[in-house]
């Protein structure tokens, strides 16, 4: 498995000639790549799941991001089924060649069956999708987010935790933010 993003031949002396950054700075930056090129080089040889291939190859297209986003926000997340049914309906309107084909063909058939049981096909939907992305998004409900965390963390791994939404906009809602994720993870 190879990574794009990291550099594959480290920059020369005439490559740095143009840069604009104190000499400090540089090398973090060349010590940050040589990390991640090192980091690259020893998961080459991991065995890779197959969900994180199945979410790689949806992210690997500009619009995968997108409908990812919108499947998480719009369809697992709602509590109501109803309005999870709606969005997973105008989701699988919209181009979806970029998924696996066995998942764009459930679409289509779980749009065009979700008309006799919307919510069926909804609750199949959300957890297949969250077999996807089950280690990236958890239910940060009390119930959920325990024992979601208790398994992340299995084998020292050490998490970064995220409220799903909009962007910080502001001391109070910054405050409302950290208020929710100290409670949840406490």
């Amino acid at each position: 498995m190879t990574n794009n993003a990291v550099p594959s031949q480290p920059r020369t002396a005439a490559g740095n000639a143009g840069r604009r950054c104190p000499d400090d700075l540089w090398a973090l930056g060349e010590k940050a790549v040589a990390r991640a090129r090192r980091w690259a080089d020893e998961s080459a040889s991991e065995p890779v799941p197959r969900s994180a291939k199945l979410l790689s190859g949806i992210l690997s297209d500009p619009e995968g991001l997108t409908f990812t986003t919108r499947f998480v926000d719009d369809v697992v997340r709602p509590t109501d089924l109803d309005v999870a049914s709606t969005a997973l309906k105008r989701l699988s309107a919209g181009r979806t060649d970029f998924l696996p084909p066995a998942l764009a063909g459930a679409m289509g058939l779980g749009s065009a069956a979700s008309r006799l049981a919307p919510r069926t096909v909804t609750a199949v939907a959300r957890r297949v999708f969250r077999e996807i992305v089950g280690d990236l998004v958890v239910d940060a409900t009390d119930k959920g987010l325990g024992p979601a965390l208790a398994r992340l963390r299995k084998g020292g791994n050490r998490l970064n935790v995220n409220l799903l939404g909009e962007a910080v906009l502001g001391e109070k809602e910054a405050a409302r933010r950290l208020a929710e994720v100290s409670r949840l993870v406490t």
